[in-house]
C-alpha cells in the first residue's frame, strides 16, 4: 500500500483521496487554534483516517522529529503534499528527508520565500526591483526627493499579505523600519508595480498546463486594505480575453519550467499594463479566498482538488473546459465597516436571494471577533456568476446593501 502524507485535513483532500489507491496519513497541527485542530481530529476520527498531531510545524525541532518518527515508519511513503504557505517550509523538509527529491523540495523553496523565486526566475519574467534590507542603506543611499515613491517593504517569508507595507514617502519607510527594531533579514524592499492586478492559477501535468484560470484583482489587495474596501476577484472569461489568455500561457510555461513545477497546481500574482506583464509571486498551492470555490462552479471541481490530482496523476489531460467560458464569475468578501465583536449576521439564505448568487461562505460567526478589514481573516465571501460584467457589478453594489453584520465593543 502506497502512503501520501498531508500536512493538514481539507475536505477536499479526503475525497480526492479516497477516490485513490492511496492512503493518506494527516499532519494535525495544534498551532491552527482549538476549533480547526479539534475539527480536523474529529474527521479523521470520523473517517478512520489515520493521524499525528504536532506542536507546530513551523518548528524546526517539530519538523525534524516528525521527519524521523516518518522514517521508521512501518508505511511506504512516496509523497508528502503542503497545500497551504504556512506548511511549505515543513514539506520541503519532508520531502528532501523522506523521499529524497532535492527537485520537489527546491520547488517549495522557492515559492515560498520570496527571494529565492526572483533570483531563479530572473532572466525569465520580470518581477519588482528589489534590496535585502538587511545589507541595504535604502534610503539613505539618496535624498528623499530623488526616490519614486512608493515602494513595497514585505517579508520573504510569511502568510498570505501579512506584513505587506504600502510605503508612500521616507517619514512612512522610518517609521516601519524602526518597528522592525533591527530585525531585517526576513525583510525586502521593492518597486511598486502599476497596472492591473491578476491572479493565475495553473494545473499542471506532466509540464504541460492543462488548466489555466485568470482573475482580477478588481479591488487590488494592498489598496483594498488601506482604503476598506470589499475585497473582489473576477475569473476572465477565454471568450472576451483570448489574447490575454494566449500570452499568460506562454510566459507562465517558461516560469513553470524553471522552477520546476511538472506536476501539480500553482498560484500567482502578476501585474499587467500597456501589455507588459510584472510577476508578483508564485506559489506551489491553490489559491485562497474563494477563489478556488469559483473554479468549482466552472468545471465541477475546486482548484484544490484539481491540483491534487494532477499531482497524483489522476486527471483527465484533455478537458472539456480548461478556461472559464461566457460568464463572469467571481467573489466579493462582504465584512463590518468597523472592528468588534459579530452579534447580528445576516443568514444564507438572505444572501442566496439575490439572482446570481451560487454559494455563501462563512469564515466568522455570532460571538466571534472581527477586525476592521485586517489582511489575516475573511468574513463572509459570497462567490457570484453574471451573463455580464456590468450585472457582476450590479450583483455586488445589491449584496453590500443587503449585507447586516453588526459588532459591539463591549
Amino acid at each position: 500500500m502506497k502512503w501520501v502524507v498531508f500536512l493538514a485535513w481539507y475536505p477536499e483532500i479526503d475525497k480526492v483521496i479516497r477516490s485513490t489507491d492511496y492512503k493518506p496519513l494527516y499532519i494535525i497541527d495544534k498551532k491552527l487554534g482549538k476549533s480547526r485542530f479539534e475539527k480536523e481530529v474529529d474527521e479523521c476520527r470520523n473517517s478512520k483516517s489515520e493521524y499525528i498531531i504536532v506542536d507546530d510545524l513551523n518548528n524546526l525541532n517539530c519538523v525534524y522529529s516528525l521527519a524521523s518518527l516518518l522514517m521508521y515508519d512501518k508505511h511506504d511513503y512516496i509523497d508528502i503534499i503542503s497545500v497551504n504557505e504556512r506548511t511549505q517550509l515543513a514539506g520541503a523538509i519532508l520531502i528532501y528527508n523522506l523521499i529524497g527529491d532535492s527537485d520537489r523540495a527546491n520547488l517549495l523553496f522557492i515559492t515560498r520565500d520570496k527571494r529565492m523565486m526572483k533570483e531563479k526566475l530572473a532572466g525569465v519574467v520580470q518581477t519588482a526591483s528589489y534590496k535585502s534590507l538587511q545589507y541595504s542603506t535604502f534610503p539613505l543611499e539618496k535624498s528623499s526627493s530623488e526616490i519614486q515613491w512608493p515602494k513595497v517593504l514585505k517579508p520573504v517569508n510569511g502568510e498570505g499579505s501579512l506584513g505587506t507595507e504600502l510605503i508612500k514617502d521616507n517619514d512612512s519607510y522610518n517609521l516601519l523600519v524602526d518597528n522592525l527594531n533591527e530585525c531585517f533579514y526576513n525583510q525586502v524592499i521593492e518597486d511598486y508595480n502599476e497596472g492591473d492586478e491578476h491572479n493565475v492559477d495553473c494545473i499542471v501535468r506532466d509540464g504541460k498546463i492543462i488548466y489555466l484560470f485568470i482573475g482580477r484583482y478588481i479591488v487590488p489587495r494592498l489598496k483594498g486594505y488601506y482604503n476598506k474596501t470589499n475585497k473582489v476577484t473576477l475569473y476572465l472569461p477565454y471568450d472576451h480575453y483570448s489574447d490575454l489568455y494566449a500570452k499568460v500561457e506562454f510566459v507562465f510555461n517558461n516560469i513553470l519550467k524553471t522552477i520546476g513545477l511538472r506536476n501539480g497546481i500553482s498560484h500567482a500574482e502578476c501585474f499587467i499594463k500597456n501589455d507588459k506583464l510584472v510577476l508578483g509571486e508564485i506559489a506551489s498551492r491553490h489559491a485562497g479566498g474563494a477563489m478556488s470555490d469559483c473554479v468549482k462552479h466552472l468545471v465541477g471541481e475546486s482548484l484544490l482538488e484539481l491540483g491534487l490530482r494532477a499531482r497524483l496523476g489522476c486527471i483527465s489531460l484533455s478537458p472539456a473546459q480548461r478556461h472559464p467560458y461566457k460568464d463572469f464569475i467571481g467573489f466579493i468578501d462582504l465584512r463590518p465597516e468597523e472592528a468588534g465583536t459579530i452579534v447580528e449576521l445576516s443568514t444564507p439564505e438572505e444572501l442566496k436571494s439575490v439572482p446570481g448568487v451560487l454559494e455563501v461562505i462563512y469564515r466568522l460567526k455570532i460571538g466571534d471577533r472581527v477586525g476592521n478589514y485586517e489582511r489575516n481573516n475573511w468574513c463572509v465571501m459570497v462567490v457570484v456568476k453574471q451573463k455580464t460584467e456590468k450585472e457582476f457589478y450590479t450583483t455586488l453594489d445589491v449584496l453590500k446593501h443587503k449585507f447586516r453584520c453588526a459588532v459591539t465593543n463591549t
